[in-house]
């Protein structure tokens, strides 16, 4: 007798962001493990980059990122280290 298993593909982490004064304050649920944050300033033109000084703090049921918004505009991702 043989048996299927059936396995939910992975859904990737819903990034949430916040405003905080000159700060960005990124988050998403812990139980998205194994991410790291990456920016770039314009998508599809510059490389994007991993935030290197971002420090992940825990929240709650939250990871969050504080960032500081010295440039006019950026985009942010999680990108998986698996």
């Amino acid at each position: 007798m043989s048996s299927i298993i059936t396995v939910p593909p992975d859904v990737p982490p819903t990034l949430d962001m916040a405003a905080d004064g000159p700060e960005l304050q990124l988050r998403w649920s812990t139980g998205a493990t194994g991410f790291v944050v990456e920016s770039t300033p314009a998508i599809g033109v510059v490389p994007w980059q991993t935030e290197s000084n971002a420090i992940i703090d825990m929240i709650d049921d939250r990871f969050s990122v504080t960032l500081p918004t010295t440039e006019p505009s950026a985009a942010f991702r999680l990108r998986s280290e698996w």
